[in-house]
């Protein structure tokens, strides 16, 4: 891994740089990827000359441009798919302009960033379709209707799924309480467990926990004193490298709050600080990847984020529209997360952090209501999967309002797929070879229940031609019941 310390040097450099900056902002949840910056800023890189490449090389410390490449390509090659992150890279560049694409970028883009060059009739449409694909429907969009006239579109989309090395029991989730900067109290699931590698320096003590997958490990930071301006004072030098270097073999008591966050930042004047200036002005210099006058028009960063008893999912897109230019040891530590404290997520053999963020308030985590909720889902899923396989069902004991009412009562909202297929294919809505593509990737109860109920809506109310026990309308409903069934029970039983 040695081979990695450009991409080591400019992920040291750039993260605290981050973490101070989105702190110094805001004191909501933060959920970001370094990792992902990094990689859209190296195909910022890649395509631009002259002056705004010239800024870009001093913005990450950068010394030797070939060398900084090789080290991308090798994470690149180490973040592929199969492994617990995967990482993607891609250009979209508007079809009327695609013919001026200068020779040999797209042989570099691939070769470097395993980056694919697309060439789109509709921006808008062709940047979320790949928005969506390669962040697996955690963040299902990008680009709106007042992008429709961008040139072009830099891509770095990441995806982290994992589940602990050592697991959650019901028995070790309890209801909690969570300190907040402003002084209340919310209640959240705490999570509690053993844990054997002990962090602590100047500001933070914490503790690392290993993921099942090879390669990643979660780590936790609890700021040594309370407050909003300790907090903002101990991540200006934070250094994941060296705590995440030499943990110590100590048992730790450590009590994890469950928690998702979803995070979306403009880093364009975070990025000028850092004395990248030209690549946004009409003096930007494109020419290594096409002949055309463009600049950035801004560098977006989206993240989502979900931490419970079974594991971590995450996702990451940074993202650069681009348009016309004009130019000390004893028997055990205590580490209870129970006020806003600094997470990452470290990629062991680098030992640098691919998401980070700060949790100051953990989000929907009522946890008596949430279970209870869950467990009314599960109840209903139960009862209409039994329904739907009894071939004595009729289509009175679906078709009738009953079954709405049902849907309304536990939660689920009716607003004609969209949410459903705000995370998938439409066609997954709509018959049941559709619905299997996507099964496995479905993680979200509610989501799936919306779309549950906007089926059965659209085919008692629209369709006029179809009842919900044709043949395939029967297997579209229970299989989708049974996955509900499946995801209410898992973290029920904390299976």
């Amino acid at each position: 891994m040695a081979d990695m310390v450009y991409y080591m040097m400019a992920s040291d450099y750039l993260t605290p740089k981050m973490m101070e900056k989105f702190i110094s902002e805001k004191t909501d949840n933060v959920v970001f990827s370094p990792y992902s910056v990094i990689s859209l800023i190296a195909l910022l890189l890649d395509a631009t000359g002259g002056k705004t490449r010239e800024e870009i090389v001093n913005a990450i410390d950068c010394d030797d441009e070939e060398e900084f490449f090789e080290c991308m390509k090798m994470a690149v090659d180490e973040f592929k798919e199969g492994g617990a992150l995967i990482s993607s890279n891609a250009i979209c560049i508007r079809k009327d302009i695609g013919g001026k694409i200068t020779p040999g970028y797209e042989d570099r883009l691939h070769d470097i960033f395993d980056g694919k060059l697309v060439i789109a009739d509709d921006m808008v449409s062709e940047v979320n379709k790949w928005v969506k694909y390669n962040t697996h429907g955690m963040i299902p969009k990008f680009a709106d209707e007042s992008m429709n006239e961008m040139q072009a579109c830099l891509m770095n989309a990441v995806t982290f799924d994992a589940k602990w090395d050592v697991k959650y029991e019901l028995d070790d989730v309890r209801p909690g309480e969570f300190k907040c900067f402003d002084g209340t109290e919310c209640e959240v699931n705490m999570m509690h467990s053993r844990e054997w590698k002990y962090v602590e320096d100047e500001h933070f003590t914490g503790f690392i926990k290993p993921y099942k997958e090879a390669g990643y490990s979660y780590m936790a930071l609890l700021p040594k004193e309370e407050g909003e301006e300790y907090l903002k004072e101990a991540v200006k030098n934070i250094d994941f490298f060296n705590l995440f270097l030499d943990p110590k073999d100590v048992e730790v008591l450590a009590s994890l709050p469950a928690y998702r966050i979803e995070f979306e930042k403009d880093l364009t004047d975070f990025c000028k600080t850092l004395g990248i200036e030209t690549a946004f002005s009409p003096r930007a210099d494109f020419s290594p990847m096409i002949d055309e006058w463009l600049k950035v028009e801004r560098i977006l960063h989206k993240t989502f984020i979900q931490v419970d008893n079974n594991g971590t999912r995450a996702a990451a897109l940074t993202c650069a529209p681009v348009c016309c230019g004009c130019a000390g040891p004893v028997d055990y530590k205590v580490v209870h997360l129970d006020r806003p404290f600094v997470f990452a997520i470290m990629h062991d053999d680098s030992m640098q952090p691919v998401f980070a963020g700060i949790v100051t308030k953990p989000e929907g985590c009522n946890p008596n209501a949430e279970k209870e909720i869950k467990k009314k889902i599960h109840e209903f899923a139960e009862k209409y999967y039994h329904i739907f396989l009894d071939p004595k069902t009729t289509s009175a004991d679906v078709d009738e309002p009953f079954f709405g009412d049902e849907c309304a009562r536990v939660g689920f909202e009716m607003d004609c797929g969209k949410t459903f297929t705000g995370y998938y294919e439409e066609k997954s809505m709509y018959d049941t070879s559709g619905l299997m593509e996507v099964i496995n990737d479905i993680y979200d109860p509610m989501v799936l229940g919306s779309g549950i109920f906007s089926k059965w809506r659209y085919i008692t109310h629209w369709s006029g031609i179809s009842s919900c026990l044709d043949e395939d309308n029967r297997l579209w409903f229970s299989l989708a019941l049974k996955k509900l069934m499946d995801l209410t029970e898992e973290k029920q039983g904390g299976e």
